[in-house]
């Protein structure tokens, strides 16, 4: 064989060399990984921070005796207009992993672009919804209700192509955060409706349950709303529970109190509490919206040394005091308190001057015919026991109360 038959077919078999490893290497959107690749082992790269959460102790409200807005179960927010920390946001250690590239072509590597890349080729990431769901703290992934029945359903973020968050817009809008924080002016707020549910079903639902901030995921023929997606999927043995975050808490007197946040992803069966992030909440009596109701209706009942309510809390109301709409009295937006209140309760409501007592703003527009609510159902007759919850006359009602918690970071 000659020299030139020879060149020749080095240069053919190097050139095949050339473009196979140019064809391994550069696929994808834009000439990277696939997704089999190194890149689709890194961490789930998204966070969601909730800034407020609420819980209202309505029971058995059917359509004919729920009609109004204002009520719900459990709704979280977040607050990425006026606070700038909760919303949605990149994962550390995710954006670590992408930095850690740049040790391997320095010369050619742009984070942003490399963020995009790696966004859009994460598997974890495909076809994801925000989801907020109640589940129990041994199966975190596990939904405890249905959620394509209407009792889970997102109110914001509208902006995100059926509010996937792997949609083009939002994977554009994230790839330009070099950090963790929040993007601004994407707001999210979920619901859960339990409201129909009898006070016995619900109280005990409730009671063994905790709270999920966690995304939604396709499980063969299991319909997306089943499930929170959940690292044992995607990351082996060591990881179980879910991706997101999980909220426990105490529920007693129908108020949610001592609420602490955890990642709902568990390493070797442990949930890593979220420590520098603090909860406060605020109780509120719902009143029924009668003359009666507004004289004698009182605080949540305050536990005795002894652990009982006392029956002796003060009114809602004191001598020549009213009830005004909520955002006249909760107008100190300086404070995540009043921020909250006005979020989660919305404009439906008027409170008291003490803002731990509120009625539906329908009393003022309609004194004759008011949105019954938490105590449709009832005659009017039947009275409510404000003093003491449980501890009534045989045949009264139980108080309903609205819990508002904030975020103090």
């Amino acid at each position: 064989m000659n020299s030139f038959i020879k060149n020749t077919l080095s240069f053919v078999l190097f050139s095949m060399v050339l473009i196979g490893y140019q064809n391994c290497g550069e696929t994808g959107t834009f000439g990277s990984f696939t997704k089999t690749s190194e890149r689709d082992s890194f961490r789930f790269p998204i966070k969601a921070e909730a800034d407020y959460l609420g819980y209202m102790s309505c029971s058995g409200m059917q359509n004919s005796t729920g009609a109004g807005r204002g009520f719900f179960t459990f709704k979280i927010m977040s607050d990425s207009y006026s606070r700038g920390l909760g919303g949605i946001g990149l994962d550390t250690t995710f954006i670590e992993e992408v930095e850690y590239e740049k040790q391997k072509r320095p010369a050619t590597f742009d984070l942003q672009d490399e963020l995009y890349r790696a966004l859009d080729e994460n598997s974890k990431f495909d076809e994801t919804y925000l989801q907020f769901s109640l589940a129990t703290e041994e199966q975190p992934e596990r939904v405890s209700r249905d959620t394509k029945t209407g009792i889970f359903y997102v109110d914001q973020m509208p902006q995100y192509e059926e509010n996937r968050l792997d949609s083009s817009n939002m994977i554009s809008a994230l790839s330009k955060k070099t950090d963790d924080s929040a993007l601004y002016n994407t707001p999210f707020g979920l619901s859960v409706d339990l409201r129909i549910l009898s006070y016995d079903s619900l109280t005990k639902t409730v009671d063994n349950g905790v709270l999920v901030l966690g995304y939604s995921t396709d499980r063969g023929t299991v319909h997306s709303g089943e499930y929170n997606r959940s690292p044992s999927e995607y990351e082996g043995e060591t990881m179980s529970g879910a991706y997101g975050r999980m909220f426990k808490f105490s529920h007693q007197y129908n108020r949610l109190d001592y609420l602490r946040e955890y990642e709902a992803a568990a390493v070797n069966g442990y949930n890593e509490e979220k420590t520098g992030k603090n909860w406060d909440c605020k109780t509120l009596t719902i009143v029924r919206p009668t003359a009666d109701d507004i004289e004698n209706a009182r605080v949540h009942p305050t536990l005795t040394p002894a652990g009982h309510p006392d029956p002796f809390g003060v009114t809602c109301l004191g001598s020549g005091e009213e009830f005004k709409p909520l955002i006249s009295v909760a107008n100190n937006f300086n404070l995540p308190r009043d921020r909250a209140l006005n979020e989660i309760l919305g404009t439906e409501w008027y409170v008291n001057p003490n803002m731990d007592c509120i009625i539906h703003q329908s009393y003022f527009e309609n004194p004759e015919s008011p949105v019954m609510g938490c105590y449709g159902g009832y005659a009017t007759s039947t009275k409510v026991n404000y003093k003491q919850f449980g501890g009534g006359e045989e045949g009264e009602l139980d108080a309903n109360y609205a819990t508002v918690c904030y975020a103090n970071n």
